[in-house]
């Protein structure tokens, strides 16, 4: 579960970087104003910088998903209840 939550806050914290910095400091380099932040992946797009901004915004949804408490306590709660859920195809079992 330590991994999962460690993930959890790392990509989180990748994912605001690049939306709040890097991409808001490419816009401000090429003299444009960053609008907002929905705005903001269809520019990156533009440059070719990200190769979809529908993708980047489906991995903020999942990422969105994750930092909720509630998934994670859903996660304890099937590896309690029904582990084999939990499996990735190959492996025999999760390390927590």
């Amino acid at each position: 579960m330590e991994r999962l939550d460690a993930f959890r806050v790392r990509y989180g914290d990748l994912q605001d970087r690049l939306g709040n910095k890097v991409f808001r400091n490419v816009l401000l380099a090429e003299d444009e104003e960053p609008v907002n932040m929905a705005d903001t992946p269809n520019s990156m797009e533009k440059r070719s910088i990200l190769s979809s901004a529908d993708a980047w915004r489906n991995t903020r949804a999942i990422r969105n998903a994750f930092a909720h408490d509630a998934f994670i306590k859903m996660v304890e709660r099937l590896r309690k209840s029904e582990p084999r859920l939990l499996i990735w195809p190959g492996r025999t079992q999760m390390n927590y």
